[in-house]
């Protein structure tokens, strides 16, 4: 059972982790995707300076949301392993 309960805790981590890795991951392919755009880009250079400026805008609010939503699903998994583990504590007699 402990050893079962090690192999989820193990395999939730690394959930967690490729989620952070993830994030990283569409933030920086936006920009090196907008870097690219803006050097083909048909349009003059101001406009579509402004227009790359609203979607990094807007990218990043997306990536603060995304960073908020993570954190707040990694402090509930913390608080949860911290009520299991001082049920086991309880158990084992400490």
């Amino acid at each position: 059972m402990a050893e079962h309960d090690e192999e989820l805790e193990q395999g939730e981590a690394r959930t967690a982790g490729g989620s952070a890795g993830f994030l990283a991951g569409v933030i920086v392919g936006a920009v090196v995707g907008a870097g690219i755009a803006l050097l083909f880009a048909p349009e003059a250079g101001a406009r579509t300076r402004r227009r790359l400026g609203r979607r990094l805008r807007g990218l990043g609010a997306s990536a603060r949301s995304e960073i908020d939503d993570l954190s707040s699903g990694a402090e509930r998994e913390l608080a949860r392993r911290k009520k299991q583990l001082r049920r086991r504590a309880r158990q084992a007699g400490w």
